[in-house]
Parts: C-alpha cells; sequence; structure tokens
C-alpha cells in the first residue's frame, strides 16, 4: 500500500457513506462488474461480481465465504464469494487487492467477513504488519480500517445497518457509520454480546449461563446448560431467535436442552430457520428436526479454502 493509500484507506473516512446508496449502486457497482473480465480459458474465471443493483441475485438468503477458487495461481490468496442458499448464482464478492490493498500478498483472515443487513457494508479482521479491523464498502468499492490491534473479533450488525457491534475478549465496541466513531459498551461481566430478534435483544454467555438483554440491559430472561461455553467467541454461530447456539461440531437447543452431537460430523457454519449450514464437498444443510440433508453448493475440484463462512440476506 502507498502512502497515498494508507493516508486514504488506513484511517476512518471523514464523509458519511449512508447519503445516496441507490444513486451509488446504480452508477458504482455496475461499473465494477461490467470491467470485472478474466482469462476466458476458466468457467470460474467468467463469474461476475456481486452487484448491489442487481435485484435477482437477491430474492433469498445467501451463503458468503472465502475462497481459493481453481484459477486463482496464489495459493494463500483467498478473496470473498457468495452463491445463493439453493447454491445458484456463484458471485465474487470482492477481490483480494479491494480485501487487503497492498498487503494481500501476505495476510491472514482472522474473523470471519460479516455482512451488513442491507447487503452494502462487510467488516473483517486480517493481519499483516498490523493487525486491522477493516470496513468494506461495496457500493463505493471503498475499504477503510476502524480500529487495530486486534486478532480476533465477532461481528453483530444492528438493523439499520449503520452501526456494528465489535466482540472480542471481555470488550465490545460499537462502530457507527454515521459519525465514524467507536464507542465502548460497558458489559464487563459478559464474555461477548449478539444481537437477536432483530436487533430488539442482546444476547450474552458467561460461566454456564445465558442472559437475555434488553437494549438497556434490563435482564429479559436467563438460563443454564452444562454444555454451554464460556465466551460467545467461541461460538460459530447463534439463530436469530437466540434459540439455537453452534460450537463446533455441536449444536445447543436452549429451548429444549438438547446437546445435539449428532447432526454434524463437520462444523456447523450458520443456522437459519431449522437448518444448519455445514462444509462438506461445498456446503450442505441438515435440518434439525428430521436430519435430512441436502447438498447446496458442489465445489469444483482444485479450489480450497472456504472458510469466514456466513450467511446474509435473510
Amino acid at each position: 500500500m502507498n502512502a497515498c493509500d494508507n493516508a486514504q484507506q488506513d484511517k476512518p473516512a471523514t464523509t458519511t457513506t449512508d447519503k445516496n446508496d441507490k444513486k451509488i449502486e446504480g452508477q458504482s457497482s455496475e461499473k465494477r462488474e461490467s470491467e470485472f473480465t478474466l482469462d476466458e480459458n476458466t468457467v470460474f474465471q467468467q463469474v461476475p461480481l456481486e452487484v448491489l443493483s442487481n435485484v435477482a441475485s437477491y430474492d433469498q438468503p445467501r451463503i458468503q465465504f472465502l475462497w481459493i477458487p481453481p484459477h486463482e495461481k496464489n495459493r494463500r490468496q483467498l478473496t470473498l464469494w457468495s452463491i445463493k442458499l439453493d447454491g445458484s448464482d456463484l458471485r465474487q464478492v470482492a477481490t483480494a487487492e479491494e480485501l487487503y490493498g497492498d498487503y494481500r500478498h501476505s495476510v491472514v483472515v482472522s474473523s470471519k467477513p460479516v455482512r451488513s443487513p442491507n447487503n452494502r457494508y462487510i467488516v473483517y479482521t486480517f493481519i499483516s504488519d498490523k493487525k486491522r479491523i477493516v470496513l468494506l464498502d461495496l457500493a463505493t468499492r471503498a475499504r477503510k480500517v476502524i480500529d487495530e490491534g486486534v486478532a480476533s473479533a465477532h461481528f453483530t450488525w444492528y438493523p439499520d445497518s449503520q452501526r456494528v457491534m465489535i466482540n472480542r475478549a471481555y470488550e465490545t465496541k460499537v462502530f457507527s457509520l454515521k459519525t465514524e466513531s467507536l464507542s465502548i459498551v460497558e458489559h464487563q461481566k459478559n464474555a461477548g454480546l449478539y444481537l437477536i430478534n432483530e436487533g430488539k435483544h442482546f444476547f450474552a454467555i458467561k460461566k454456564g449461563k445465558y442472559i437475555v438483554y434488553d437494549l438497556l440491559f434490563n435482564e429479559v430472561k436467563s438460563g443454564s446448560f452444562d454444555y454451554l461455553p464460556q465466551s460467545l467467541l467461541h461460538l460459530n454461530s447463534v439463530s436469530e431467535d437466540g434459540r439455537y447456539l453452534a460450537f463446533g461440531y455441536d449444536l445447543l437447543d436452549l429451548e429444549t436442552k438438547q446437546h445435539l452431537t449428532t447432526l454434524s460430523d463437520s462444523p456447523i457454519l450458520g443456522i437459519h430457520e431449522n437448518w444448519i449450514f455445514i462444509s462438506r464437498n461445498g456446503f450442505q444443510r441438515i435440518n434439525i428436526n428430521t436430519q435430512k440433508v441436502e447438498q447446496v453448493f458442489t465445489a469444483p475440484a482444485g479450489g480450497s479454502g472456504r472458510k469466514g463462512v456466513t450467511l446474509y440476506n435473510l
């Protein structure tokens, strides 16, 4: 990254990013899709960029994942991709240059990229010479660092897509896109917070106990469960209603107090309604109630990675 790029990208921008969304999406994103061309000898070199103004791409939930596709010469260079929940409409979300800038040749992604509810923004962490938390705007393709010195974090977006919660070991911050500033959330008794129930409640865990708060941190309900991890940072995923917790290969049902250990022989990547998602020969989904298995996406030979998997456009 040159001096100009470093000055512009590695410091919070000074303008509000939520203005004229539709105008920007119609111009900047469409231009990027038409400009994205690769060697036509390989089918994956013709995959278009995901474009926010393409309504057809958002008629169902999507899976976002880091991946090294078959054609990529740099086998250590993860880029960001997405598909629909039915396995169709493979798109490249962001290139290595867009994700990492000039650090793309020596970078480690330490936290999964998480999409905002309006699909426009992605927040993620990578390590190069420094540890950086980065916000990528898919409408303008602009990248900016919003915090530093963090190796691992979990991100949760507020429903308005204008605030993102950054959870890390016993510290939670909120970044506001409108004010372009970070604020600390005081909740020292809990190891991380998830927003659930359409952003109406916080979900927290500490020492085998789970707690649901309202947004003013008044306790709504709580309970204990022998198999709860020590921290939310150890979880793979939490269902939107807070009922299911994915922890490694296991699924915890807080409503029935079931510890489901036989659903999957692969780490659980995400939860949507009554389905869990795993990475096996691509992506599969398993029905929690019937244990029915469906292949969502079959990965082609030669590709590798499929890390940092999240669901969005829910």
